[in-house]
């Protein structure tokens, strides 16, 4: 890349890289809008719904009346585990080349117990304070605990209950699930 804002630095200038945070493994099926393509592009269906394979195969076995049915009796399989998996090996190659890792954020204990993620790709502030201090380690400045960050930005929550169930959220109630987005989509993938 020539004429890159790294060319523009001035010499011993430090330069921190860390990886792009792109989770839709938290979600049953989720957009893939276009910073998924940052993320690795063609990793995701060009449909533009991730994980949409799902729904696809369920559609050579089942009517889309079955498949709603199956989807609110909470009897699909969106595979949660091999979607984890994949992601964070996805960010821990990516990592090799960057200073800040946030794999280590990112396991499944965490992902129960807090909130990390409002969507696929807008984290939440504990995943901002977490990549705010390893900046400072790096620079060798002390940390902070950040108690006087206010509420979240976004509040609205796109979790599935099928994303409560597989992660066994602490963080919130089943009956905070937010269906739409989901349901949206499923119908979508129905139709075509």
């Amino acid at each position: 890349m020539e004429n890159n804002i790294l060319t523009n630095l001035k010499k011993g200038c430090i330069k921190i890289a860390f990886p792009y945070i792109y989770f839709a493994c938290l979600f049953p099926l989720y957009d893939a809008n276009d910073a998924a393509e940052i993320d690795g592009g063609s990793s995701y269906d060009n449909s533009k719904i991730v994980n949409r394979d799902v729904i696809i195969n369920l559609k050579k076995k089942f009517s889309n009346k079955e498949i709603m049915i199956l989807y609110h009796n909470n009897k699909i399989n969106f595979e949660f585990k091999k979607r984890y998996d994949n992601t964070i090996q996805r960010i821990k190659d990516k990592e090799k080349y960057c200073d800040i890792k946030i794999t280590p954020l990112f396991t499944l204990e965490n992902i129960k117990k807090i909130k990390l993620m409002h969507t696929n790709n807008h984290p939440t502030n504990c995943v901002l304070k977490y990549m705010t201090n390893e900046i400072l380690k790096i620079l060798n400045l002390p940390t902070y605990s950040f108690s006087e960050i206010r509420n979240e930005i976004l509040s609205n929550s796109p979790y599935s209950y099928y994303s409560y169930v597989y992660y066994k959220f602490q963080w919130m109630k089943p009956e905070d699930s937010n269906e739409s987005l989901t349901l949206n989509l499923l119908t979508d993938l129905l139709r075509s």
